[in-house]
């Protein structure tokens, strides 16, 4: 290693999410830090292949913190640490944190919670048919879904909620899955939106539009879920403000996610910013954080490591004085996956649509370098 571990300094990362993993092996290729993760699983989540849960086993997804570790030369923790905002204060005048019972001290803390997602009402239904994100978060998810579908003999009727991402990979990869299964369902889409993938160029949405029509796929823009009944769900029509009730087998939420357990406000170098005062010491990344200026804010793995890798390279500045970077990513592309032979997205700008095979062909090399990284290759270069 060169140096004593004793003086080197002492970089604390809360959060195991992409964030904080690409904060740790940014910092653990230097070799002049001692670096400690912590977090409340002693395993990282790779949540980018969860709407595989119907091909894969849950298993594949998870990878071991204590492996990581090793891979990286760093200590893994297994703790939970509560972090009510008035806390950040605390943190920067001791210098240290409590975590099973035992204070931590830390030269540096960078704090990647990460986000939750948001929980729809169930109503007062003892059986709800009801799954979310944190469902698949576990083996649960895979369980209760395949309890369900084993309920109906007959045709399923299958409702998603919410129009992003996740909602729309997870649709189009269920739907190949009942569709081998020799299951008879229908699959109805909702969104509170007007467009699907709403926040993605109009071309994007204008295709998996025109996928959802050819799959049968029905879709119900502008309509708002009140909640779950007996027999399924009631919803309101936003234009017309007309409620109704709909049948359903299976309800599957996915509504979006949400910086927990609150927002980080950071400067544009990645430092949290709170009443007023720079704590330069303490640094947030990843769903958590929003930095000021123009980089790239959005709740999306890219821009967590890109977040991750600039707070590490601002913490290595510290030990040579020089100066740290502002962060100024730009998304170069982003793609979702409609199934296992169709793809849609954009790279480098977004006029430049891909579709089919190139698109999934993007979509994997992002992925794999994502998982190239939690297993020792990171392969991430960084911009100016």
């Amino acid at each position: 290693m060169g140096e004593k571990k004793d003086h080197m300094k002492q970089v604390i990362i809360v959060g195991g999410g992409v964030a904080g993993l690409s904060v740790a092996s940014y910092l653990a290729y230097y070799r002049k830090f001692a670096v400690t993760l912590i977090d409340r699983n002693s395993y990282h989540l790779n949540q980018l292949r969860l709407h595989q849960s119907f091909t894969k086993e849950f298993t594949e997804f998870l990878y071991p913190f204590q492996k990581i570790a090793r891979i990286y030369g760093i200590k893994f923790v297994q703790g939970d640490i509560v972090i009510p905002p008035e806390s950040v204060v605390g943190f920067a005048k001791k210098q240290q944190i409590s975590v099973n019972g035992k204070s931590i001290h830390f030269d540096f803390l960078v704090l990647a919670t990460g986000a939750k997602e948001f929980v729809l009402g169930a109503g007062d239904v003892a059986d709800s048919k009801i799954l979310g994100l944190s469902d698949f978060q576990t083996e649960r998810g895979m369980e209760k879904f395949r309890q369900l579908i084993s309920r109906k003999s007959g045709t399923l009727q299958i409702h998603f909620l919410g129009t992003g991402p996740t909602s729309i990979q997870f649709l189009f990869e269920l739907k190949e899955y009942l569709q081998r299964a020799e299951r008879e369902f229908s699959i109805t889409l909702l969104g509170m939106e007007k467009e699907v993938l709403a926040s993605m160029p109009e071309a994007i949405q204008q295709y998996v539009k025109q996928k959802l029509q050819e799959e049968g796929i029905r879709y119900l823009p502008q309509t708002q879920f009140l909640k779950e009944t007996p027999g399924g769900l009631r919803v309101k029509n936003l234009v017309s403000q007309q409620e109704s009730d709909l049948q359903s087998s299976l309800i599957f939420s996915f509504p979006g996610v949400r910086s927990y357990p609150f927002i980080l406000q950071t400067n544009k170098f990645g430092q949290v910013e709170q009443d007023n005062t720079i704590h330069s010491n303490i640094y947030s990344a990843g769903d958590c954080s929003r930095f000021s200026g123009s980089g790239l804010n959005s709740l999306t793995a890219q821009a967590a490591v890109r977040k991750g890798r600039i707070i590490g390279n601002n913490i290595r500045t510290h030990l040579y004085r020089a100066k740290v970077k502002p962060y100024s990513y730009q998304a170069l592309g982003y793609f979702v996956n409609l199934g296992c032979k169709d793809a849609v997205g954009w790279a480098f700008s977004e006029n430049t649509l891909l579709t089919g095979y190139p698109a999934i062909a993007m979509k994997e090399g992002i992925d794999l370098q994502l998982e190239g990284m939690l297993k020792g290759f990171n392969t991430y270069v960084d911009y100016s």
